[in-house]
């Protein structure tokens, strides 16, 4: 092995290193991971069961730190989450102000426009519904 060769394998290894610290090792890299656990713990103060589905922005992000199980809120708006709602059995629907897309606007403004989406609360500007899909 020439000397470049092994100054690269050694460049190599540091970066996997520092990224490995940096992408998992450290606690709370997610922006969202505080944000939903106090989401979370709003869910069970409000009497929600662990089994029952949320949809939310980063399902993946919500399910590591909660553990609840989670669909990805869709981009077409309140009637495909009641869509979802019905056809997966979903509960909840979280609405983060930066997952805020134009279809959910109204909603994220006014809590009572969709008779289906009845708003339980608040947890630092992420607004939680409880969902009552028409049968």
């Amino acid at each position: 092995m020439s000397p470049c060769q092994g100054m690269l394998v050694v460049v190599c290894v540091l970066l996997s290193g520092v990224i490995l610290q940096v992408r998992i090792l450290q606690p709370g890299w997610q922006p969202e991971d505080e944000l939903y656990v106090e989401v979370e713990q709003f869910l069970i103060e409000s009497g929600a069961s662990q089994d029952e589905i949320a949809i939310v922005r980063n399902p993946a992000g919500y399910y590591i730190v909660s553990g609840r199980p989670t669909i990805v809120m869709p981009p077409d708006g309140p009637d495909t989450i009641l869509a979802l709602a019905a056809r997966y059995d979903a509960s909840y629907f979280v609405l983060e102000p930066g997952g805020v897309l134009e279809e959910y606007q109204e909603i994220y403004e006014q809590f009572d426009v969709n008779p289906g989406l009845k708003y339980l609360g608040e947890v630092e500007a992420v607004r939680i519904y409880a969902l009552h899909p028409a049968e």
